[in-house]
């Protein structure tokens, strides 16, 4: 590239200006695409001139293109560097045209296919106008940033332009734009579509959910079907609107209220138990729907005492997500009151206390009655409770009648230990008093300060078991 065209210096030549870009002086290392003023004398570059840097050479010295269209190389010359401001091209200066570049020109990489240094979106300055890069057919460019060639296919020349022919591709693209997004809106064949605003013809349709059948992208595109039925009508675009799941649904229920139910539905039987159908499943009883459109028009059920029953929809409701979760307890259970932090019980807390334990004594729908030590039937909701075993809640009630949570120890406590503890006279089965207790951490040991772990250890008498004789 010979000297740069247009060049102008915005401030005590500190700062110029090039194709709507600033570029400052800078004592940085030079790279390609810095501009440089040329300070020397030579007979191939113009003094005071500016050219732009094509490529750095293997010296790390940089080049330009001289005024013969040669590289020329600035080791030993004069120049300021002047170095971009701004990483991003002007976008109001320049538009993409698809042709071939010449030397000299910035290309845009939109379609990368080697990739070797560059990639999608590079920007990059051509040096030689063709070359074969070690291919035999596909003609492409050299640039200065990468030694890789690059094909014609995978660029765009950036062109300088004025505003007017910005603001002409600017409204192709939003065009463009606005012609996807009408696209990604439209009706597509297998949607459901509501009849919104319907011909004088199709008034009888207005409201009704229809099954979009057909496009012909032509006046009168869409072939719809009315939802349960083979009748089929020709609608205009105005006449639909894409209906939500929530429509299509009530709009199913509608012509088959068995639609409500899926199997695996959770549901109670209200009516109808021990009849005709229903042998050995009860009225109250819960049970899972294996068939909801079952073909005499019923619904079929399983988990009675026969394989499967057969109900009508008015005999059965719906579990709620409460209600089947309450199904994970039964009557008997131990379970452990466990409220989230910052949260409150659903039916107040009485006198029961986060962490309380105590045994399930009736379940009715989403509501399980608990006996905790200090309130019996107290309501809770399935989400409030935690199961445990029958061990566990023996050693909750055990720690909890001496005020404690489980494997909390205090100083002065006696401990019989479990397992070995290294310490002469403590060994498996050996009884201390412990002391310094911090977290599981203690110390014991008649004249010593032995350290011990609570995880070597059961309790056997709470110091306030203890008690000291009155002297005489």
């Amino acid at each position: 590239m010979a000297k740069l065209n247009g060049v102008k210096t915005v401030s005590a030549a500190e700062t110029i200006e090039y194709s709507g870009a600033q570029y400052g002086a800078s004592e940085a290392k030079a790279a390609v695409g810095d501009i440089i003023r040329f300070e020397d004398r030579s007979s191939y570059v113009t003094r005071d001139a500016f050219y732009e840097i094509v490529r750095i050479d293997s010296c790390d010295d940089p080049q330009i293109i001289d005024e013969d269209g040669d590289e020329f190389d600035l080791a030993g010359e004069e120049y300021t560097t002047f170095k971009r401001k701004t990483d991003a091209l002007p976008v109001t200066e320049y538009i993409e045209v698809k042709r071939m570049a010449n030397k000299g020109e910035r290309i845009k990489i939109t379609n990368p296919v080697a990739a070797i240094g560059y990639g999608l979106g590079s920007v990059l300055t051509v040096t030689h106008e063709t070359g074969h890069c070690g291919l035999k057919d596909d003609v492409a460019v050299r640039v200065a940033e990468v030694e890789q060639g690059i094909f014609h296919r995978e660029y765009v020349v950036l062109e300088p332009a004025n505003i007017d022919v910005l603001i002409s591709q600017k409204q192709l693209e939003l065009a463009e734009l606005e012609r996807k997004k009408a696209e990604s809106e439209r009706l597509k064949v297998g949607e459901y579509a509501k009849v919104v605003n319907p011909k004088p013809m199709r008034q009888s349709r207005l409201g009704k959910i229809v099954e979009i059948i057909k496009d012909t992208h032509d006046r009168q595109p869409f072939r719809g079907k009315l939802l349960g039925t083979d009748e089929g009508n020709w609608y205009y675009e105005s006449e639909l609107v894409r209906a939500t799941d929530e429509e299509v649904a009530a709009a199913k229920v509608a012509l088959d209220p068995r639609s409500k139910f899926a199997v695996g539905d959770k549901v109670r039987l209200i009516s109808g138990g021990e009849t005709s159908g229903l042998r050995d499943y009860n009225d109250g009883g819960v049970y899972t729907v294996s068939n909801p459109k079952y073909h005499t028009g019923k619904i079929e059920i399983t988990g009675g005492g026969q394989p499967t029953a057969y109900a009508l929809v008015e005999q059965l409701e719906k579990l709620t997500a409460d209600e089947i979760q309450a199904l994970e307890f039964s009557v008997g259970d131990h379970v452990k009151l466990t409220i989230a932090n910052g949260t409150y019980p659903k039916h107040g807390w009485g006198d029961a206390s986060n962490g309380d334990v105590g045994v399930i004594r009736k379940i009715e729908g989403s509501k399980i009655y608990v006996n905790f030590p200090k309130h019996a039937h107290w309501t809770a909701e399935a989400s409030e409770l935690t199961k445990i075993s029958v061990e566990e809640a023996a050693e909750i009630e055990k720690w909890a009648k001496i005020g404690r949570k489980v494997g909390e120890f205090r100083d002065g406590d006696a401990v019989r230990f479990t397992e070995s503890t290294g310490a002469t006279n403590y060994g498996t089965g050996s009884i201390a008093v412990i002391r310094e207790v911090n977290g599981c951490d203690f110390t014991f040991g008649v004249g010593h300060n032995f350290s011990g772990d609570t995880a070597w250890c059961e309790l056997i008498a709470p110091v306030e078991a203890f008690f000291t004789k009155a002297a005489a």
